[in-house]
C-alpha cells in the first residue's frame, strides 16, 4: 500500500484548488490507485466529466458515510481519499494521507476548539496548510463570474 502525506489547500475562490486536486487524481490513478473523490452534491456531474477513468469513484458528500462507501474501502488497494471545497461539506472526517482543498467558509481564531470543524482540526495536525494562495480576481470580477454562471 502507497503511503501518502495528508494534503491541506486553503485557497481563495478560483485559485485552480480543483485543477489541482485533479491532476493529482490523475497521478494516483495512472499509479495504479483508485481515488474517492467528495464533492458537493450539486458537482457530481462536473467532476465525474472532468475525471472520467475508471479508477476514479465520484462521490456526493451525503454517500461518503455510506456502508457502500465505508464498506468497500477495505477492499481496495492503494486508495486515497479527495476532497473538493471540504469545508462547506458536513462532516468530513480526517484520514490519514487524504488531500483536501478548500476555500474556508469563515475566518477561523487561532485558539479556537477545533471540535467538529474539520479545516481547524488539519491546520492543528499539520501545523500549516501545504499550500494557501489568494483568490486571484477582486471581489466584483468573482461577483460577476458567479451571476453570468447562473
Amino acid at each position: 500500500m502507497t503511503i501518502h502525506e495528508t494534503y491541506l489547500e486553503i485557497s481563495g475562490r478560483l485559485a485552480g484548488k480543483t485543477e489541482r486536486l485533479a491532476e493529482v487524481v490523475e497521478k494516483h490513478v495512472e499509479a495504479s490507485g483508485v481515488a474517492l473523490v467528495v464533492v458537493h452534491k450539486g458537482l457530481v456531474d462536473h467532476m465525474r466529466e472532468k475525471l472520467p477513468d475508471t479508477g476514479v469513484v465520484v462521490i456526493p458528500e451525503h454517500l461518503m458515510h455510506s456502508k457502500l462507501v465505508t464498506g468497500i474501502e477495505p477492499q481496495l488497494k492503494n486508495v486515497r481519499w479527495f476532497f473538493d471545497e471540504f469545508d462547506w461539506l458536513k462532516n468530513v472526517p480526517v484520514k490519514e494521507g487524504a488531500y483536501y482543498c478548500t476555500t474556508a467558509r469563515y475566518l477561523r481564531k487561532q485558539d479556537a476548539s477545533a471540535e467538529g470543524d474539520t479545516l481547524l482540526t488539519l491546520v492543528k495536525k499539520l501545523g500549516k496548510p501545504s499550500l494557501k494562495l489568494p483568490s486571484p480576481i477582486s471581489k466584483e470580477d468573482a461577483a460577476e463570474h458567479y451571476e453570468n454562471e447562473t
